[in-house]
């Protein structure tokens, strides 16, 4: 998936701005933009920790279908680690 540059702009001018930050996030995903994808672009487009770029995307309006299967993936992935201990 390739960004455009107004689309990192977009997101770059969306720090403090809600709706702009979901409408750049929605045409990044109807670009084709993974979630992942997504997250990397608003790290470096908002200059904020991977962590807090996860937690925007991931509970924002255009990912929140995918949240549960994120959530849910995730917490296997952690329990299959746990178990191997």
């Amino acid at each position: 998936m390739k960004v455009m540059e107004n689309d990192f702009e977009l997101l770059a001018k969306s720090k403090n701005d809600k709706a702009n930050l979901s409408t750049a996030l929605r045409k990044l995903r109807e670009k084709g933009a993974t979630q992942m994808e997504s997250v990397k672009v608003v790290k470096r487009a908002l200059e904020i920790s991977l962590r807090e770029a996860d937690k925007i995307v991931r509970t924002s309006d255009v990912w929140k279908d995918k949240e549960e299967a994120t959530d849910k993936l995730r917490n296997t992935f952690w329990d299959t680690l746990d178990s191997l201990d």
